[in-house]
């Protein structure tokens, strides 16, 4: 077989994907005229699903050998953008529209690579061109609503993603951009719905149960604030409170503090926009940072509670008691809380939700 008839065929084999396939009739080639460049480029091409290490270093070469082709450049950029090398993609890209300005492929390379090194402008610049260029992607219009978001002009950009999402409701890719964007200007129940239906059409798709997890730890920003300030304000005014009724401190910290922390426990679906209790505690539960906060603040709630404790036996006593009593009842509020914890974690992640 001659060279050109055997390149013919795997050029045909990577379009079909049957990249190992291809590389049987590039090799010889090769074999016989390792620069030639059709030959190499095929080679990178058919590498890049079989062994993407090997074809960004032979992308490279090629793009250093052929330094004015712009076919090398463009497979260099695409190779990039795979190996989670977006600035490096980006160059080359550059120098790919350099040498083919009027090649889409590479505009919408150019912006996927921008957009992950945070440059939304040049992001959006980049995709208005290829649009311009007459590309129907869908992925295209996703990628300029999330610019047009990111640069300040949300309404705008939710309107596109939510358009390409009711054109194309079973891309989990789409679904996945909307809740995000949902998410981030707090619209955290509809955002988690969206995640949900993303995570149903990707079948687990990796990325989908995490964003379901951080847009509800992102719902419990207004808890979280409340929980602190109420515990610190608590800490910091118990010295007046203190004075109004002197003969029954500990019942006045009991109350007081009891009082502060149920009122919050009360407005917990409000400031978590929706999110019922049961399921504001199953996520305190699941996110480590999240408890950590709120289980620091108990320290700034049970300041009244041990300096009355401490002034009671203090007082009567001058001895160890009151410690001991703290460390008894922080025991008996942990194992309590524990028990509660635990029984809410056994119903799952896919239990209905709680609508009281």
């Amino acid at each position: 077989m001659d060279d050109a008839t055997a390149l013919s065929t795997a050029a045909r084999l990577i379009d079909a994907g049957q990249d190992a396939a291809a590389l049987r009739y590039v090799g010889p080639v090769l074999a016989h005229d390792p620069g030639h460049p059709l030959a190499r480029l095929y080679e990178v091409m058919a590498l890049e699903g079989v062994d993407p290490e090997r074809a960004r270093d032979r992308a490279e070469s090629l793009a250093s050998d052929h330094p004015d082709w712009a076919e090398a450049w463009t497979q260099l950029t695409f190779i990039l953008a795979h190996h989670d090398t977006p600035a490096r993609a980006a160059a080359a890209a550059g120098r790919a529209l350099q040498l083919d300005p009027q090649n889409p492929q590479v505009h919408l390379s150019m912006s996927d690579a921008l957009v992950r090194i945070d440059n939304y402008q040049e992001s959006l610049n980049a995709v208005d061109r290829a649009l311009a260029m007459g590309v129907q992607s869908w992925r295209a219009q996703l990628r300029r609503g999330h610019c047009l978001f990111m640069l300040g002009r949300r309404a705008e950009g939710i309107e596109i993603v939510s358009r390409v999402v009711g054109e194309h409701p079973s891309e989990p890719e789409a679904v996945k951009m909307l809740a995000a964007l949902e998410a981030d200007v707090g619209h955290h129940e509809r955002a988690l719905r969206l995640a949900n239906e993303a995570a149903t059409e990707a079948m687990g798709q990796k990325g989908t149960a995490e964003m379901a997890r951080r847009i509800l730890v992102g719902s419990l920003n207004r808890v979280v604030l409340t929980w602190l300030g109420s515990g610190l304000g608590l800490s910091v005014l118990w010295g007046q409170i203190w004075h109004l009724a002197p003969g029954h401190n500990l019942v006045v910290a009991a109350l007081s503090t009891g009082a502060v922390m149920c009122a919050q426990v009360l407005v917990w679906p409000g400031l978590s926009r929706g999110q019922t209790r049961r399921t504001v505690i199953r996520t305190i539960w699941r996110d480590r940072t999240t408890a950590v906060l709120m289980g620091l603040a108990l320290f700034l709630y049970a300041q009244p509670l041990y300096s009355a404790i401490r002034w009671q036996f203090d007082q009567r006593y001058h001895n160890s008691t009151p410690v001991l009593v703290i460390i008894a009842l922080a025991i008996g509020a942990a194992g309590s809380a524990g028990g509660w914890l635990r029984s809410v974690r056994t119903r799952g992640p896919n239990a209905p939700p709680d609508h009281r």
